[in-house]
């Protein structure tokens, strides 16, 4: 029996902090790491991710599926700048409602927000069941 997307995010959570940073930055398109770095430091007032951590957390990201490295930008020249961007599966967000989470998520706009175990199977029947809400 193949694996539901519901049993495939199941596994996946939850996410270290970080991870939901990396996501953030990249909703809007790739970007390299270092635009990532730029991004998170200027959404989330100042935070300031280790190059080292980014790349494993990018390295992990990928393994789940969450993000896909992509040929930089078009540029003619052969670029050593690695980009990433977000997979279809990467694109919905559904986190804890904490201060953290809350300054880089708006609530039913750029991802759900849960506070408990209910909460959280009532936003994730809710993104499951609304393909225009997974591509916000």
């Amino acid at each position: 029996m193949a694996a539901t997307l519901s049993d495939r995010v199941a596994v996946l959570l939850p996410l270290a902090p970080r991870d939901y940073l990396i996501l953030f930055a990249l909703i809007d398109g790739p970007l390299h790491g270092h635009g990532i770095l730029k991004v998170v430091e200027s959404a989330a007032g100042g935070v300031v991710l280790d190059p080292a951590n980014l790349y494993r957390s990018l390295r992990k990201l990928e393994r789940d599926e969450l993000v896909v490295e992509t040929k930089a930008g078009g540029k003619a020249e052969v670029s050593t700048r690695r980009s990433f961007q977000l997979t279809t599966l990467g694109r919905a967000v559904l986190a804890s409602d904490i201060e953290g989470n809350r300054s880089v998520i708006e609530d039913g706009v750029t991802g759900l927000l849960f506070s408990d175990p209910g909460d959280f199977a009532d936003k994730a029947a809710r993104l499951l069941g609304d393909p225009a809400l997974r591509q916000k």
